[in-house]
């Protein structure tokens, strides 16, 4: 369960911004720190990029910058981190957010910028040094109209961006998930990309599942109320990182299927689902499994 409270920090923070009309910080050199990071969040609008100003330099993938940048730090605890900022409603006020992680000598680690004038963003990365301290800017695109609240969450781990943190499938008795219930939004390349795409990893998920039959069919949908996603790739890796099966679209909104009749019962096996790059064509899709093969093959 995701842990909100207010610290003494954020209520200092908040009296400063309140008494100074700046937020505490606003540079780096004043970095909010987060102490706990096991699944860790602010309260709802706890920070502001309200009249802060530009220090260091822009995220990669921000669209300008610096412009209203304000600054956290944490000391890692694990290899993972992922970070959450959210606005829009009870969450926030603050438009077109963008947001950068950083080590402690400079380097860019991850970064992440708006869909929308109120979308949420996150970033993840898998290889920060555990007792190391990083840093967290987070930036609104130029425009003082587009300053206000946000809120922040931090932890320890990624989710299934990360091959080590697929979603594990159970069910593979002609098994589907909710319509449109997993995302390429926001995700980063992983591993290796499949022998049959265009290109990547670009933006691929995870998941994985234990072999009950020798044969599987899987099928990756979008379109109407399947999925935003356009473009889609997948392919079908065991425990060895061996390529089983790949597909790639047809058009912008074609579904995929791909099959595998090589399955080790008690074995685990991988998939990865991607867009070609262009990050306008990451979305929403709809995967599903069946431990059958239809009469692509003769058995």
């Amino acid at each position: 369960m995701t842990r909100v409270f207010i610290s003494i920090s954020v209520l200092l923070l908040i009296l400063y911004s309140n008494m100074y009309g700046q937020p505490f910080n606003d540079n780096k050199t004043n970095a909010f720190e987060i102490t706990d990071i096991n699944n860790w969040c602010s309260a709802d609008a706890a920070f502001t990029t309200m009249n802060a100003t530009a220090d260091e330099t822009a995220g990669s993938c921000w669209v300008n910058g610096p412009n209203h940048n304000v600054w956290f730090k944490f000391q890692a605890t694990t290899p993972y981190v992922t970070v959450k900022v959210k606005t829009g409603s009870s969450q926030g006020s603050a438009q077109y957010l963008m947001t950068a992680l950083w080590d402690n000598a400079g380097n860019e680690r991850a970064c992440a910028v708006y869909i929308s004038n109120t979308s949420d963003i996150t970033m993840s990365c898998e290889n920060i040094i555990p007792g190391e301290w990083y840093y967290i800017s987070v930036d609104n695109r130029a425009g003082t109209s587009y300053r206000g609240t946000f809120t922040l969450c931090v932890t320890d781990s990624v989710d299934y961006d990360y091959q080590l943190s697929a979603i594990e499938l159970s069910d593979l008795d002609n098994w589907c998930s909710g319509d449109g219930a997993y995302t390429t939004m926001w995700a980063t390349g992983d591993k290796q990309k499949g022998t049959c795409w265009v290109n990547g990893p670009n933006y691929n998920r995870w998941f994985k599942f234990q072999a009950t039959t020798s044969t599987i069919t899987i099928d990756v949908k979008t379109g109407g109320s399947q999925g935003s996603a356009q473009y889609l790739m997948a392919a079908l890796w065991d425990n060895a990182g061996y390529e089983l099966a790949c597909a790639v679209y047809t058009s912008n909104t074609s579904d995929l299927t791909l099959s595998s009749v090589d399955l080790i019962p008690g074995e685990w096996y991988y998939i990865a689902v991607d867009n070609r790059a262009g990050t306008s064509y990451r979305g929403s899709f709809t995967l599903c499994l069946d431990a059958t093969v239809d009469y692509d093959y003769k058995m």
